[in-house]
């Protein structure tokens, strides 16, 4: 519809002119903006799993990790997120052994390993629906006479969201586990269970395209999977939390930091003679785990932890995510795609 201004008898200016008066026609005036929707940012509790796996022992600790899930659920756990290779264990003996001692072990691992359609991942499944929570599960998983080092994620009704393989294994990795691609570098959308999830392995964090790969998918919650950091010392350790803590005020998401633990059965199996026992034991300030949450702005809201298994859980509000994004955002005001 079109108003006619001005209305008959009244015109605009009232100056004497000699050529015909013409009526302006505008637009109706526009309703009133209605003010922003209440905010939908989730609120919820998350947990970061801080343990040991029963030492190459795939069928006991997929049931000690459905246990874990269940504990962390009690505690109101929305989303629980495990170390790096969980399941069955992670290779620390390709930094300490030799080549022909890790040809060994790799078919052990080989005989241990998960399969994507197998019963352990299967049995994460159900956990996780009874628990109502998303689980990401660090695995090594087996795929033809390949391994890969994967996060697997579930939904919080028991669906496989999918799995995503370490790009590149780190340095003497290799001789155990193959390349991922990026096909698997996505974030799922859990809604208000969990918001946006997604997760790195390890070095990953240390990609700067593979960072902002994900930061550019809207992530919310990231789950960063790592080793015992006590196998490197205490620098590994603080190069964890540098690089957790950075990754979360870079992509202003939450950072959910799970570290394993090194336990007496896998240092028996691992550090079996006087020599390695001994380079795993040189730094006396070396931190065995050092799990931890953190919030947008960099900081720790809960841990970090160290020296034992634990669950650490703190409530996480989506809502704390804009004013993070008012200062930074690389992939959107922040930032320039050339």
């Amino acid at each position: 519809a079109i108003a006619v201004w001005p209305p008959e008898g009244r015109w605009a200016t009232s100056v004497p002119c000699s050529q015909p008066r013409r009526r302006l026609r505008l637009p109706l005036p526009l309703p009133p903006v209605p003010p922003p929707p209440p905010s939908n940012m989730a609120r919820f509790v998350a947990a970061v799993v801080q343990a040991a796996p029963v030492w190459m022992d795939r069928a006991a600790t997929t049931k000690k990790a459905c246990r874990l899930i269940h504990e962390a659920s009690q505690q109101g756990a929305r989303i629980v997120a495990f170390p790096e290779s969980f399941i069955p264990a992670f290779p620390y003996g390709v930094w300490h052994h030799g080549v022909r001692r890790n040809m060994r072990f790799y078919q052990q691992l080989t005989e241990c390993a998960v399969s994507l359609d197998g019963p352990e991942i299967s049995m994460i499944q159900v956990a996780a629906r009874k628990a109502g929570c998303v689980v990401v599960m660090g695995v090594t998983e087996r795929d033809g006479g390949s391994l890969f080092n994967s996060q697997v994620f579930v939904g919080a009704d028991g669906t496989l969201l999918g799995r995503r393989r370490k790009l590149k294994p780190t340095s003497a990795e290799r001789l155990i586990w193959g390349e991922g691609d990026g096909s698997g570098l996505r974030v799922f959308d859990t809604g208000e269970i969990a918001g946006r999830v997604g997760g790195l392995i390890c070095g990953e964090h240390n990609l700067a395209l593979a960072r902002y790969t994900m930061q550019s998918q809207q992530e919310q919650v990231h789950v960063a999977s790592y080793p015992d950091p006590r196998m490197e010392g205490r620098p590994f350790a603080e190069r964890v939390d540098a690089a957790v803590r950075h990754y979360a005020a870079e992509g202003q998401c939450f950072v959910l930091n799970a570290t394993a633990l090194l336990d007496d059965a896998a240092r028996a199996a691992l550090y079996d003679t006087a020599e390695l026992a001994s380079e795993l034991d040189r730094d006396p300030q070396a931190l065995s785990g050092c799990s931890s949450i953190i919030a947008p702005d960099g900081r720790h809201i809960a841990g970090p932890v160290s020296g034992r298994e634990a669950i650490l859980t703190a409530e996480v509000d989506l809502g704390r995510i804009p004013l993070s994004k008012f200062w930074f955002d690389p992939p959107g005001h922040s930032g320039r795609p050339d």
